[in-house]
């Protein structure tokens, strides 16, 4: 009954659930089946890339036995680079925040306790999705994230200089540095950004 509710509600698309709340390799796979292949094999028999931020649900067995199968080739970005090179993150999803953000703040303005069901969540995404995924909006990701067309220096240019990178490890180490773990965390995520511009600039040569 719940399911009906929020299809009736959302309209179109797909709803799916889990035991926990999150998502499982089952439902990777559904998702795989049900919406991605569907909507991205328009032409048959032509290879897709499918772009993914490396999560462990998107290279089980089963998972990639389906990318051979329909041709899809998978392509996974760097740890810690998704907000430089996912086009959903560069492009539509920081307005779709936005409009959901403010459609809380329009049910909820003349109550100040306003707590939000899974009915009214899809009602206020609903909206926001109208306004945040536009055409523009994620043709502003793909070039944004130096994607399409094809334009590294995008990205590029965003990266610290090498200057930088080495004066932050310089003061992660010094002896007034006593939080190991964002220690651990900054060094892995610099050396990922090193590695991004080691990729680009070899894909350029």
């Amino acid at each position: 009954k719940q399911n009906l509710a929020w299809m009736e509600m959302l309209g179109e698309g797909y709803i799916a659930l889990s035991d926990n709340g999150w998502t499982d390799n089952e439902l990777c796979l559904e998702w795989l089946k049900k919406c991605f292949n569907p909507a991205t094999s328009s032409v048959k028999n032509q290879y897709r890339i499918l772009i993914i931020d490396g999560h462990q649900l998107y290279i089980t067995n089963k998972v990639l036995q389906f990318y051979i199968a329909s041709k899809i080739i998978l392509l996974c970005l760097p740890a810690y680079t998704t907000h430089l090179l996912q086009p959903l993150d560069v492009g539509p999803f920081r307005p779709l925040a936005a409009a959901y953000k403010a459609g809380v703040q329009e049910h909820g303005f003349l109550n100040p306790v306003y707590n939000v069901d899974k009915l009214e969540f899809l009602k206020i995404y609903k909206t926001a999705r109208l306004r945040g995924i536009s055409k523009e909006n994620i043709i502003k990701g793909w070039r944004n994230s130096g994607l399409e067309p094809l334009n590294p220096s995008i990205v590029l240019n965003l990266l610290p200089e090498r200057e930088e990178v080495d004066k932050t490890i310089k003061r992660l180490l010094s002896p007034n540095s006593s939080n190991l773990g964002n220690l651990l965390y900054s060094l892995y995520n610099l050396a990922n950004l090193v590695n991004l511009s080691n990729l680009y600039l070899a894909s350029l040569t």
